[in-house]
């Protein structure tokens, strides 16, 4: 088995340097083999160059790839290496028979284009055809163009998107020109009750959601005027599920007041500053159409009664030793002394900033928008 090794030289008599060897055994000696090395012209670290392209004509050394490319033709049973750029195509026979070729194309119509006219059979699974000509055609995808007297398939299993012609909006818009002297009677289109009309009954086990013809308020408001003289509202004035306001007009079938109601207290501003007669409601206003206030303070005493916070009316008391003193007013409904600013708002009587003995409060209302 061979191994590396050196031999060493003297100059004249001190070991100045060594020369490489591989060493192997030959009947039974070891024999020093020295390793020789030829320098690359263009470096001194070089042995062979050995390059990895073809070289240049001012290069030297050892050659071990091909100088240029070929193109070569190769016939026959044959063993090729190469290391260049080789076109190569088969050379056929004439005959179909001897040589089934099928062809490889690439994967773009562009680089592909077909073209099919005539009378034609034609089965595809992709791609952009134009089809001419009396011509059958069974399709499993891609977008074609047909055109001619044609008859299209799809092959079982297919799904195809098929709806009728001539049955979109985009389909049946159309722009008509009469021609100069020409008398066209023209309208909208669905511009007459004719057009309208229409039966539609639903599939049995259908849920459909129907009403009546005319059934809602929103269909019935109509504003009907006569000579300028009266001023009928059908649907604003025909109410029977809330109290009219003042400027309601038509058949009422409710009451015009409701139920006239009452808040009485005989301590009112022992434990509070303020009394309260009702609270907001929405939609709602307290209409006051009596009051009692009795009081057994000496004191002159200031209330008043305040719709959210802001003052109504007013009332001062001041009652005689050992004696009462009060204010009583009413009127009949639906007139009534005064209610509060805005609907949703509270009513309340209030006094001054703390609390005071000796007061009887009795307050009548009804409730309206």
């Amino acid at each position: 088995m061979a191994s590396f090794n050196h031999i060493g030289g003297a100059e004249p008599s001190t070991l100045t340097f060594k020369a490489a060897t591989v060493v192997q055994v030959r009947n039974s000696s070891n024999m020093h083999q020295e390793l020789i090395s030829i320098a690359d012209p263009e470096s001194s670290l070089g042995v062979v160059a050995v390059l990895g392209a073809a070289p240049a004509s001012t290069t030297f050394g050892l050659v071990v790839r091909r100088v240029g490319d070929s193109t070569s033709i190769i016939k026959g049973d044959s063993t090729v290496f190469q290391g260049g750029t080789w076109t190569i195509r088969a050379n056929l026979s004439s005959t179909s028979a001897d040589n089934p070729v099928r062809a490889n194309l690439s994967s773009t119509a562009t680089d592909n284009p077909v073209f099919i006219s005539g009378n034609s059979t034609v089965m595809q699974g992709g791609g952009a055809w134009a089809i001419k000509g009396d011509s059958t055609v069974f399709q499993g995808g891609g977008v074609w163009s047909i055109q001619g007297n044609s008859t299209v398939a799809p092959l079982a299993g297919s799904t195809w998107a098929t709806r009728p012609i001539q049955s979109s909006a985009a389909d049946l818009q159309m722009t008509a020109t009469p021609l100069a002297g020409s008398t066209w009677n023209v309208r909208a289109l669905q511009s007459s009750a004719a057009d309208l009309q229409a039966t539609v009954t639903p599939i049995a086990g259908s849920t459909w959601n129907v009403r009546a013809l005319q059934s809602s308020a929103a269909d019935l408001q109509v504003t009907a005027t006569q000579n300028g003289v009266w001023n009928f509202q059908l649907g604003t004035g025909l109410q029977s599920t809330v109290a009219p306001s003042s400027n309601s007009s038509g058949i009422i079938v409710r009451q015009v007041i409701d139920n006239i109601l009452t808040t009485a207290s005989t301590s009112a501003f022992s434990a509070s500053t303020a009394l309260s007669i009702q609270s907001s409601g929405a939609g709602l206003r307290s209409y006051v159409t009596a009051y009692s206030i009795t009081s057994t303070v000496q004191a002159v005493t200031k209330v008043a009664f305040y719709s959210s916070g802001n003052m109504l009316w007013p009332v001062a008391i001041a009652a005689l030793s050992s004696a009462f003193a009060g204010v009583n007013l009413a009127v009949s409904a639906p007139a009534y002394l005064f209610r509060t600013n805005n609907q949703s708002e509270a009513l309340t009587l209030n006094t001054g900033n703390s609390t005071i003995a000796g007061f009887k409060v009795g307050v009548s209302y009804f409730r309206a928008p």
